[in-house]
Formats: C-alpha cells, sequence, structure tokens
C-alpha cells in the first residue's frame, strides 16, 4: 500500500485499500495544510507575499484542477472541494490584505 499510494497508473487496477490510501494522501495535502507549505516555500525562498498571491491566481487553479481529477471516491471529490473551496477564499482575501485593502465578507460573495 504504502509503495502504491501515489502512483495513479491508468492501466493498473489498484485494490479498496490503496485507492483510499490514494486519496488520502490528497487529501492531506490540501485545505490548511497547503497553505502552510506554500508560506513555508514562499517564507524559505524569501519571496514577498505578492509571489504567493501570484501563485494562487496563476497555477493554484489549474493545479487543483488536475490533482482532483485523480481522486477515487465520491466522498473524496466532495471533501477536495470543501478543502479547495477554502484555499482559493483565503487566497482571495489575502491578494486583498496583501496591498493594504481591507477584505469584505459580503462582497466576496
Amino acid at each position: 500500500m504504502i509503495r502504491c499510494h501515489q502512483l495513479r497508473d491508468k492501466d493498473t487496477t489498484y485494490s479498496e485499500h490503496v485507492k483510499i490510501l490514494q486519496d488520502a494522501d490528497i487529501l492531506d495535502h490540501f485545505g490548511i495544510i497547503e497553505i502552510w507549505m506554500n508560506f513555508q516555500y514562499y517564507a524559505f525562498t524569501d519571496e514577498p507575499v505578492t509571489e504567493s498571491v501570484e501563485f494562487y491566481k496563476e497555477h493554484f487553479p489549474e493545479h487543483s484542477q488536475h490533482v482532483g481529477s485523480m481522486l477515487n471516491y465520491e466522498v473524496s471529490r466532495r471533501i477536495y472541494k470543501e478543502k479547495i473551496d477554502f484555499v482559493q477564499s483565503f487566497a482571495d482575501r489575502m491578494a486583498v490584505e496583501a496591498k493594504g485593502g481591507i477584505f469584505h465578507i459580503d462582497e466576496a460573495k
């Protein structure tokens, strides 16, 4: 199971246990953990917060769509969508506040 948890070979039939672990691995990397890893990366590379904002605007939507397509179960897709929605709302707020603006929740809807 550990050997296969990151594999996504379409020509291979994985056991249900491996598929559950594959989905858990993806879900573990998104939501607040994804934001934390993003901040850690940009802090380590000494980049300004605007670079993180740019990542979420330019690259994150396509990346998250691709990763989401690898999920095996509907329940995993629902959890993933909730995590992605959270990250996107956080990134939207970060984009405003990084420029010194004030984010209004009512305007975000």
